[in-house]
């Protein structure tokens, strides 16, 4: 429903940004209230001229899913991207950190 409102504040003329903190769907299954929730997130995020995203890992993963152009969308480093750095590999990531702070060598 938000993204009907942001719709109207942009056909006003307004310019509107967004801090995205969560941009997946946590919905389960494929079913067809599924498919409309996300097709009303993704529509909603059409209505911003830039997304803000703490760190480039949320960035690119946001480019995976939806189609945006890259130009407006902006991360901002906050600090723990050296304790959790880009991987794919959750056992990677974990066996990374617990090294890091010298739990296993």
């Amino acid at each position: 429903m938000e993204g009907l409102f942001y719709a109207c504040l942009k056909s006003r003329g307004l310019v509107l940004s967004q801090i995205c903190h969560e941009f997946e769907s946590r919905e389960l299954g494929n079913n067809v209230f599924t498919r409309i929730n996300d097709n009303l997130i993704s529509g909603t995020f059409k209505n911003f001229s830039a997304i803000f995203f703490h760190g480039e890992s949320n960035k690119q993963r946001f480019l995976s899913l939806f189609d945006f152009p890259a130009s407006n969308l902006h991360s901002i480093r906050h600090g723990n991207e050296r304790i959790f750095p880009a991987t794919d590999s959750t056992n990677e990531m974990r066996y990374r950190l617990l090294k890091k702070i010298q739990f296993v060598r």
